[in-house]
Formats: structure tokens, C-alpha cells, sequence
């Protein structure tokens, strides 16, 4: 009895090719980190800062909702109705 294992074509991408011992190949070019001060650096984050909250201040205005102005009338009709009734009873 011979056991045949056929390859699965979904697992192909698992399978790597050959190790590769030898010169690995440089970067181009790499990139050079930048050191700040601590000065510079809090300069810099309180200026982010100062812009975002100017943003926001900006943008409050425009997300607010206001009452319709139905809900309103209906509202102060309601109370007006309400102080008549109450006044109404109070001087009979």
C-alpha cells in the first residue's frame, strides 16, 4: 500500500523558497532621526494644540441644534394656557 500526498494549490503561498545565505542587499538611503529639545518639542505640541482648540471653537457654533421655532410657539402657548387657568381659579 503506497500513501500518495497530493500538493494543495491553497497552500502555496506557505511554502518559501530556499533559504538564501550570502550579502544581504543596503538600503538606499535610510532615514536620520531628528532630535528636539524639549523646548522645541513642547513649542511645537502647544502650537498643535492651540490650532485643533481653535478648530473646535470654531466648529461649536456650527454643531449646535437649535429648537424649531413650532416647538417654541407650542411651548409658550402651553404656559400661557397654564397661567390663565391658574389665574382663572385664583380670582374666582
Amino acid at each position: 500500500m503506497e500513501v500518495v500526498v497530493k500538493s494543495n494549490p491553497a497552500n502555496a503561498p506557505m511554502h518559501y523558497g530556499p533559504y538564501v545565505a550570502g550579502v544581504l542587499p543596503v538600503p538606499d538611503s535610510h532615514i536620520t532621526p531628528v532630535l528636539f529639545s524639549h523646548y522645541e518639542a513642547t513649542k511645537e505640541f502647544n502650537k498643535i494644540n492651540q490650532d485643533i482648540f481653535e478648530q473646535k471653537q470654531k466648529a461649536k457654533s456650527i454643531d449646535r441644534k437649535k429648537t424649531p421655532k413650532p416647538v417654541l410657539i407650542a411651548a409658550g402657548g402651553a404656559i400661557l394656557f397654564t397661567l390663565y387657568k391658574i389665574i382663572k381659579r385664583r380670582f374666582k
